[in-house]
């Protein structure tokens, strides 16, 4: 059986602008300067990644309190407007009626990715949805990698 690994955001569904806009609008807020480097830096981390770094630029806010705001800003995006991009849901169920198996490691937690899959009908296609926090570490970590391919 073939067994596949997705990525969600920017892969399966069109979040990333919503990602960005949400992370650079908390740095805005805070008043944290950031090169034009910060997207590509960011996009890895995750959202506890993600705060980690922020909290290092200056963020005065604890861990806790920087995911509380990154949840809120961007919850009502994934629950009620991000979509799959073009083809991806067509491609997955052909790939599911052939017998492959289908997964996703995502960097976004599931408190965002589990409505937005359940919301575009694409849920219950994937055997495991793997996020960052379900392996205590970011994207950028090669490891990451190596645990889901184990489990798999």
């Amino acid at each position: 059986m073939k067994k596949y690994l997705f990525d969600f955001d920017g892969t399966l569904v069109d979040s990333m602008p919503v990602y960005v806009g949400t992370m650079l609008r908390i740095l805005d807020e805070n008043n944290i300067k950031y090169g034009d480097d910060i997207v590509k830096i960011i996009t890895p981390l995750g959202t506890i990644g993600t705060a980690k770094y922020f909290i290092d630029l200056g963020i005065n806010k604890t861990l806790e309190e920087l995911i509380d705001i990154m949840k809120e800003y961007f919850m009502d995006e994934y629950l009620y407007n991000i979509g799959a991009k073009k083809n991806v849901i067509e491609t997955l169920k052909e790939l599911k009626n052939r017998g492959c198996e289908l997964n996703i490691l995502t960097a976004s937690p599931h408190i965002t990715v589990d409505p937005c899959l359940k919301r575009i009908g694409i849920y219950e296609l994937f055997e495991n949805r793997w996020s960052c926090d379900d392996f205590n570490t970011t994207k950028s970590d090669p490891e990451i990698y190596k645990m889901a391919a184990e489990r798999l």
